[in-house]
């Protein structure tokens, strides 16, 4: 491909970036650098080599998982750079719980990591595993050392891209593949049952990005449930959870990109579309101001009637102390029989708080007074009650929304602190810690939850890839007025579309 002479320059120049630090890994590479003598081919492949085994460099790939692009420029460079299995010359694990090491080679007792689980559609789960010692062989009998059952090994195979070779046994420091495995997953070991070693499964990094799916057709539900169930056993990675608080489904990934490729899966390999949304923020509901209301209930329908009659008196509690409810009922205004029915039309009513149907939280409910008819009241009546003066109480409290507030953890480059945190503060973030630590920054703050949906994709913006971010649920405050009017017109805009 031409180049512009712009562009000309800018590759010497990394080139000149990438013989310097080849040379670097070598005192006679470096002497010959500094002396102005090219170095060859074979010399700066050396240099490479040498860094990568010493970690003294980390490689770049361009490449888009999304469009396959890249792979083979990645495998060569494997093939050509990385190291052989043979220099590691050992691996740990452990050993009836006890820390051990088994030498990488077939002379060992056999011992294979299962790292990843495919879908294949004439051979069903295809496991991939690296042996690690000894020689896993087809027809054998192995022992799944983290599921404590046996393993009948059926057709072993290599893999070639989308290409399968059968073979008969796979040896130390090769990759191989193996179906019809009946209790092994990703992270399994597969050993001797003699000597039952087990290896740490790979780690699965933190899942920061989610997105709510639904399917276009009503009749598909069934299909993605069945789908997403054999998409998640093949990629660790993703993660799927039912919101049931809004009965949302929702999956979890690593990016953006993570999940686009996972719904462009499901329309391949399982024939589903799905529309995709926003995960719904749970927010919740509370009161600023102590009230006191009246709940009352009559009904005559030809003889037996309803009745109840309550007084309810509510005052506001701290963050995390949940709902609260006192009786203080004196001299059987309300008879002990119908206090449990109230308690119940209490704790249904704050499922739906007053200003957008969000729960209710932090309120003590104290029944402290009411009446009751010798014939007429009933539980069911006195739950209504219940629920029609905590509904009334709720409007003189001063009901507020609360938003749940994110702790995150976030790890960049030094250079990139003062863009990250300007990023921070613009989703109303508050930063709390910032630590320095190997050239790199981890910056602690506290963010609403409704703020950070992007924020994975921003963050690989900002720090180009280099920045990395985990994040855990810490506690409600306040909304905005914004927010809260938001959130109103967002769930009067729900109920009327129902």
């Amino acid at each position: 491909k031409q180049v512009s002479k712009e562009e000309g320059e800018k590759l010497e120049e990394y080139r000149k970036k990438l013989i310097e630090s080849a040379a670097e890994t070598d005192d006679a590479l470096i002497e010959k650098y500094l002396a102005n003598e090219k170095l060859s081919k074979e010399e700066i492949k050396k240099g490479l080599r040498e860094g990568l085994v010493k970690n003294n460099f980390i490689p770049l790939f361009c490449g888009s998982a999304l469009k396959n692009m890249g792979i083979d420029s990645l495998l060569n460079t494997i093939i050509d750079f990385f190291p052989s299995p043979l220099l590691r010359k050992s691996v740990k694990g452990k050993l009836r719980d006890k820390e051990t090491e088994r030498k990488i080679s077939a002379e060992e007792p056999l011992s294979a990591l299962v790292f990843q689980t495919l879908a294949e559609a004439h051979l069903g789960e295809v496991n991939l595993f690296k042996v690690y010692s000894g020689n896993l062989s087809s027809g054998s009998t192995v022992y799944n050392s983290v599921k404590n059952k046996e393993e009948k090994i059926g057709q072993i195979y290599l893999m070639q891209g989308n290409k399968r070779e059968e073979v008969p046994q796979i040896l130390a420091g090769d990759i191989g593949a193996v179906t019809k495995l009946k209790n092994t997953d990703t992270g399994d070991t597969l050993c001797q049952k003699e000597v039952p070693i087990k290896f740490s499964p790979p780690e699965i990094p933190e899942l920061t990005t989610s997105i709510a799916i639904r399917t276009q057709e009503e009749k598909d539900e069934q299909k993605l449930s069945v789908a997403l169930a054999r998409l998640i056993k093949v990629a660790p990675l993703l993660k799927m959870e039912i919101d049931k608080e809004f009965g949302q489904t929702v999956l979890s990934g690593t990016g953006k990109m993570h999940l686009q490729i996972a719904i462009e899966r499901l329309k391949d390999e399982f024939g589903i579309d799905v529309k995709t949304e926003e995960p719904k923020i749970h927010y919740r509901e509370t009161i600023t101001a102590v009230a006191e209301s009246q709940g009352r209930y009559k009904r005559q329908t030809g003889g037996h009637g309803q009745y109840g009659d309550v007084w309810l008196r509510i005052k506001p509690l701290p963050r995390g102390e949940g709902i609260k409810f006192v009786n203080e009922i004196r001299g059987g205004a309300v008879p002990t029989r119908f206090i449990p029915s109230v308690e119940k039309g209490v704790k249904e009513a704050v499922r739906k708080g007053f200003l957008a149907s969000y729960p209710l939280v932090d309120v003590e409910v104290t029944l402290f007074d009411g009446s009751y008819h010798p014939v007429d009241s009933s539980d069911i009546a006195f739950q209504i009650a219940a629920s029609i003066g905590l509904k009334k109480a709720v409007e003189k409290g001063k009901p507020i929304l609360l938003e749940p507030i994110m702790e995150i953890e976030v790890e960049i480059p030094d250079e990139f602190l003062g863009e990250t945190n300007g990023d921070l503060n613009s989703r109303r973030g508050r930063i709390m810690e910032v630590e320095s630590f190997k050239n790199r920054k981890k910056i602690k703050a506290h963010v609403p939850a409704a703020e950070l949906h992007d924020y994975s994709t921003r963050l690989r913006s900002i720090t180009q890839g280099r920045g990395a971010f985990r994040k855990k649920f810490s506690h409600y405050e306040r909304a905005p007025e914004g927010i809260t009017q938001k959130a109103i017109a967002q769930a009067q805009a729900d109920k009327e579309s129902k």
